[in-house]
């Protein structure tokens, strides 16, 4: 808890087993088949890489993929309207409608040290090729793989792996299994010590709006919850 962003840690790991919940109930990783690990140690070097005082600008790309599954897709947001919550300016609203946006907020946040250039990003609807309407358990990180391998085949003149954030956004009825939340982001994968850091981080939504955007994408930036670690997954703010 008292690392710094930055830090760098060698995890000294043994793979374990634990005994499943009575009733059936399976933990994460066994629902998505990954091992688990104990932590044996885990020094840390005590060089600290941060943003600090420099001139360079550091550059978060993101390429925003819009799910389409055969029975159902993201239907509550479109390319266009991906593209604006992100990159939105005043010219591209009406007088006096313009409230933001996060390549905005980050900029100014950063006092320009970050910035989301528009020009590198990319906005793509891909077609999954199978029914959302037979997902069990929410497996967020199979999703991910089979959308970023779409895009691939889709749209040959992208490499996903060029972008920093990759985003998938997902159909929120059914649930698929993936109640009790709209967004969710890995968490510090673009932090300004680590940016442009391509291929590195994902984010996920079952909502769509400027808002949860910058909630997401803040968590890639190293922001966790504002209430700490006792705010746990219902936070909204970080």
């Amino acid at each position: 808890k008292d690392l710094l962003p930055g830090v760098k840690v060698t995890l000294t790991l043994e793979e374990v087993t634990h005994q499943s919940t009575p009733g059936g109930v399976k933990f994460p990783w066994e629902r998505h088949n990954m091992p688990l690990y104990k932590v044996l140690g885990a020094p840390s070097s005590p060089r600290v890489a941060r943003l600090g005082k420099t001139d360079q600008v550091k550059e978060m790309t993101v390429l925003t993929i819009l799910c389409k599954y055969d029975d159902y897709g993201p239907d509550y947001i479109t390319e266009r309207q991906a593209e604006l919550d992100l990159f939105a300016t005043p010219s591209d609203v009406g007088a006096g409608r313009f409230h933001g946006s996060m390549a905005d907020m980050t900029k100014l946040a950063t006092y320009g040290k970050v910035i989301l250039p528009r020009s590198k990003a990319k906005t793509v609807t891909v077609q999954m090729g199978s029914k959302w309407g037979s997902v069990t358990n929410c497996p967020i990180y199979d999703f991910a793989r089979q959308a970023l391998q779409k895009v691939k085949e889709q749209h040959p003149s992208i490499n996903p792996d060029d972008f920093t954030s990759r985003e998938f956004f997902l159909p929120n009825r059914p649930t698929g299994g993936c109640d009790g939340w709209g967004g969710r982001g890995a968490l510090g994968c673009a932090h300004p010590s680590v940016l442009p850091n391509p291929g590195g981080c994902m984010a996920w939504y079952r909502v769509g709006g400027s808002f949860i955007r910058a909630h997401e994408l803040g968590h890639n930036l190293g922001l966790m919850h504002g209430g700490g670690n006792n705010a746990g997954r219902g936070s909204t703010f970080v």
